[in-house]
């Protein structure tokens, strides 16, 4: 629903920011993460190799557990991906009850545009 001035109310804004909010979401958990955690582990690869060089290989050994156990898991994953479904849901709902405001809408401004004078 419009306002006087136009502007969407937040009653109905809430469908398209619920869109951005988990494409954001998605984008942080198979994009930047993954991308942050990599370069941290060639980092680290890197310091491996100078430890090695400088004959340290007990603290060699153990970055070298660290950077195998450091693997970007996407976090909305877990659960067997019930957020992904749930929010899908979300979606779809909000897609929905839009399209029958849109059709009602439409309905009302058929019946006043026939009922006018002349």
């Amino acid at each position: 629903m419009e306002n006087l001035n136009g502007i969407e109310e937040p009653a109905t804004n809430w469908r398209s920011m619920a869109g951005y909010v988990y494409i954001i979401i998605c984008l942080f958990d198979f994009l930047v993460m993954p991308v942050i955690i990599q370069a941290d582990n060639q980092h680290t690869k890197n310091v491996i190799v100078k430890l090695i060089d400088a004959e340290d290989y007990d603290v060699a050994l153990k970055l070298t557990d660290k950077v195998n156990a450091d693997a970007w898991e996407p976090v909305t994953l877990y659960g067997g991906g019930l957020f992904h479904i749930s929010f899908g849901a979300i979606l779809t709902g909000a897609a929905v009850t839009r399209g029958f405001e849109r059709r009602e809408i439409v309905r009302q401004n058929g019946k006043g545009k026939g009922q006018g004078n002349g």
